[in-house]
């Protein structure tokens, strides 16, 4: 399981080795425990199969040990999802994050049917997340979904993107007791999140401001619960520049953040 401060690239695929590997050694000579890569932020479904594994390879051939690396692999196609899972665990990765099929509406026993085609005759190879994502699409990991999952395959994690503190309370009752971690991924909820029992945060944020954020994370492990919420308030004052934008937008804005704090 997962934990700590991991950074959610936007999508800096079209900078140069260069500049891309210095970014990746600035994040993590920062604190970042790890990256998360080609999720919302990074844009991973504008991009085709073979696009997104080219892609991984490079970002793990530039940046830290893949063992540092979580891949999201989200697709409607659950041969898609096979696809990319099986060349994240070549890549050897840490771990690999799925959402719900994104696109139309589909009922809880057809998510569970789509779950088993992907993982029909699979051996795990790798950390599995769940990355509930509401905003992009209409299904969510409920937690008959989520048992689901871990008795085909065994989930290491839930990455909680839906910005309600309800969900967020669900999936950490879930894992008490469990060797798995909830992370979440709207930063406004973070010290909430650690008062709660969450492990961390899967930010895009960090990637502008990491040291904010692992400050912040760090506050909250040490229970030092009055630097954490004079830190959590910084974040809050940064995300304000990110309200109201696509997720499309936030990255080109998020990009901007990066170049004017010299991190890329």
């Amino acid at each position: 399981m997962i934990s700590g401060v991991w950074a959610a690239l936007p999508n800096i695929y079209g900078w140069s080795d260069v500049k891309v590997g210095h970014t990746l050694e600035h994040l993590m000579g920062r604190g970042i425990d790890g990256l998360f890569v080609l999720g919302t932020t990074g844009q991973g479904a504008d991009f085709s199969v073979g696009e997104r594994q080219m892609l991984l390879e490079r970002l793990c051939h530039l940046g830290p040990d893949p063992k540092r690396v979580v891949v999201a692999v989200s697709a409607n196609a659950a041969t898609d999802v096979r696809e990319l899972m099986q060349h994240a665990a070549n890549a050897g990765v840490r771990g690999m994050a799925m959402t719900p099929p994104f696109y139309g509406r589909f009922g809880e026993e057809e998510i569970e049917r789509w779950v088993k085609t992907i993982f029909a005759g699979q051996t795990k190879s790798g950390e599995m997340y769940l990355y509930n994502m509401p905003a992009v699409g209409h299904a969510v990991w409920s937690l008959p979904l989520v048992r689901a999952v871990d008795s085909l395959v065994g989930v290491d994690g839930i990455k909680d993107s839906s910005g309600e503190t309800e969900w967020l309370l669900r999936y950490l009752d879930w894992v008490e007791g469990r060797d798995a971690s909830v992370l979440v991924g709207d930063e406004r909820l973070t010290t909430y999140s650690a008062l709660a029992g969450g492990h961390g945060a899967v930010s895009g944020l960090s990637t502008a401001y990491p040291e904010l954020m692992v400050d912040l994370v760090a506050a909250c492990r040490q229970k030092d619960w009055e630097s954490a919420m004079g830190l959590q308030r910084r974040v809050n004052h940064y995300l304000e520049a990110f309200r109201g934008l696509t997720p499309h937008g936030a990255g080109q804005a998020l990009i901007a953040a990066m170049v004017q704090n010299g991190i890329g």
